[in-house]
């Protein structure tokens, strides 16, 4: 699944497949599966960076999520540097509302198995 967003003003290509959790581990030596379960807390608790209280932004890192939008991008483009390099691109990175629309491709990302567990 590819998917194109504009952020800070620049066109940025993401693809979710099969491959994606190996790129993670490769390249960021994490765990997909681990670092996933942000994304888990991001629904459950319904966070919203406007509106969502402080005591449950506390619960999300948001450095992880910003791994699985790299993990996505880098997958699409493999000229993306690593991600301390990749995020000095932006003035701003909306991490929640980019999370929030890539989350399909990120499931996606998963085999069968797992993505039926993922979304019990």
């Amino acid at each position: 699944m590819k998917k194109t967003l504009v952020i800070d003003g620049k066109r940025i290509c993401f693809k979710g497949d099969s491959s994606v959790p190996g790129l993670y581990k490769d390249q960021l030596n994490r765990s997909f599966k681990k670092d996933l379960k942000e994304l888990r807390k991001v629904i459950k608790y319904k966070i919203d960076p406007v509106s969502s209280p402080v005591k449950d932004l506390k619960k999300i890192n948001f450095e992880k999520l910003f791994y699985l939008c790299w993990a996505l991008a880098k997958n699409a483009d493999e000229t993306i540097p690593l991600p301390d390099e990749w995020e000095k691109q932006f003035k701003t990175f909306p991490v929640i509302n980019v999370i929030a629309e890539l989350s399909e491709a990120l499931i996606n990302s998963m085999d069968w198995r797992r993505r039926i567990l993922w979304l019990k």
